[in-house]
């Protein structure tokens, strides 16, 4: 139906495979967006926090996930000399030019971390196809 989740934390891989964590609705967070979302929602029937299409956000930093691993691509984190399974170039070596940084070896999934209306991480772009516009 349009809405976004809203993460604790950026998603990342386990022994048990993805691992991500939805914010749930405390008492203060579901007084606050009360007025933008229906009571007998599923999501609210759930207790997890989304955003409703149209929803304006206020974000702080934005991050780039590798697709198929879940590794952090931008911001590069600083790692020991571990070779990377990864098909993707690291961030130092993707060119800020739109027509030459679209690296179709490997998908990306794009997260900013919000403030407002709610703090935490949503999903911002699929493999270059955007889920927020500015």
């Amino acid at each position: 139906d349009g809405r976004l989740v809203v993460l604790e934390s950026l998603p990342h891989m386990s022994l048990r495979g993805v691992v991500a964590h939805p914010v749930a609705f405390s008492k203060s967070s579901s007084e606050s967006m009360a007025s933008s979302r229906e009571e007998d929602d599923d999501d609210a029937n759930r207790g997890i926090v989304t955003l409703d299409p149209g929803c304006a956000v206020m974000a702080e930093s934005a991050f780039v996930l590798d697709s198929r691993t879940l590794r952090q691509l931008y911001p590069m984190l600083p790692t020991p000399n571990i070779r990377s399974h990864s098909k993707c170039k690291p961030a130092s070596t993707v060119s800020n030019d739109p027509d030459t940084s679209s690296d179709e070896s490997c998908p990306k999934l794009s997260f900013l971390k919000i403030t407002s209306p709610q703090s935490g991480y949503i999903l911002s772009n699929i493999h270059s196809y955007p889920l927020l516009l500015p």
